[in-house]
């Protein structure tokens, strides 16, 4: 048996969700300070594959405000600052960025009151879990449950390809894995496809109206 020379260390491993989606995975204290040493070298790395996936995975070097954990884990000690400053994180994503070109010159888009009066109650309401998509998607960087990002999530162009409705209506088996054939959903089964929440989230992509 060989054992880690470091492994019995006490370390405070803090993070908020680690998921199959980078934008579900955030670091903090001492532990973003190891990731942020962990990427660096991996960021100049000859392999294009290798130097593409470190570079994503920035995004979890970013700040979440959630107040009880930043107190026990304690702010970075700035490892992350330089690979920041070089892959800053975008808060904000411009509108439609999830639209396909030929969706955006067809003029197409969802309608926002429909979405507050049909879509929203959907997102919000607690499932078997007693977790609502809004509640576990707070601190995502690509959908966080509001109107904005959901729509970087849609496909006008071809709807039901969207990732709000391909999630949901799959499961967490092929969580982690690497390009799995199926999209695993962290979160788990949600709704089936043709249920009423599917058509009505569907139907908003189609620009339907209240």
């Amino acid at each position: 048996m060989i054992r880690h020379p470091t492994i019995h260390l006490p370390f405070p491993t803090v993070y908020n969700r680690i998921g199959n989606d980078v934008e579900q995975t955030v670091f903090f204290g001492a532990a973003n300070d190891r990731m942020a040493r962990a990427l660096k070298p991996l960021i100049d790395s000859p392999d294009p594959d290798l130097k593409r996936v470190a570079v994503n995975a920035t995004v979890t070097l970013r700040d979440v405000n959630f107040a009880d954990v930043n107190k026990i884990s304690g702010a970075p000690k700035g490892d992350r600052d330089p690979i920041l400053a070089r892959y800053p994180v975008e808060k904000k994503m411009p509108a439609g960025a999830g639209l396909s070109k030929t969706a955006a010159s067809m003029n197409a888009k969802p309608d926002d009151d429909y979405f507050r009066g049909y879509v929203e109650p959907i997102l919000t309401t607690r499932g078997k879990d007693g977790y609502a998509c809004a509640h576990c998607h707070a601190t995502h960087t690509l959908f966080n449950g509001t109107l904005e990002s959901a729509k970087r999530v849609i496909d006008v162009n071809d709807p039901e390809k969207s990732l709000i409705l391909v999630k949901p209506i799959s499961d967490a088996e092929s969580e982690g894995t690497l390009d799995p054939a199926k999209i695993p959903h962290g979160g788990g089964h949600r709704f089936d496809k043709g249920s009423p929440e599917y058509n009505t989230i569907l139907n908003w992509i189609r620009g339907a109206k209240p």
